[in-house]
C-alpha cells in the first residue's frame, strides 16, 4: 500500500476588523469565516442591496 503525507496549509487568521480594512481578493466574510467568493447570483445581489439599505436606515438614527 502506498501512502503520502497530507499537508494542510494553515489559513491566515483574519478578524472582521482586519478583513474590512484589507479584504483578500475573491474572499468574503460569512459567519466569521473567510470563504471563496463565487460569482454573484441575482439573489445574492438582491440580498446585498437590501442589507445596505437597512444599514443606511440604521445609521440615520
Amino acid at each position: 500500500m502506498i501512502t503520502s503525507p497530507v499537508v494542510l496549509k494553515q489559513p491566515k487568521e483574519y478578524t472582521l476588523e482586519n478583513w474590512v480594512q484589507n479584504p483578500p481578493e475573491k474572499k468574503e466574510w460569512v459567519d466569521g469565516e473567510l470563504l471563496d467568493k463565487n460569482a454573484m447570483t441575482l439573489k445574492h445581489k438582491s440580498d446585498s442591496r437590501k442589507s445596505l439599505l437597512l444599514l443606511e436606515k440604521l445609521q440615520r438614527f
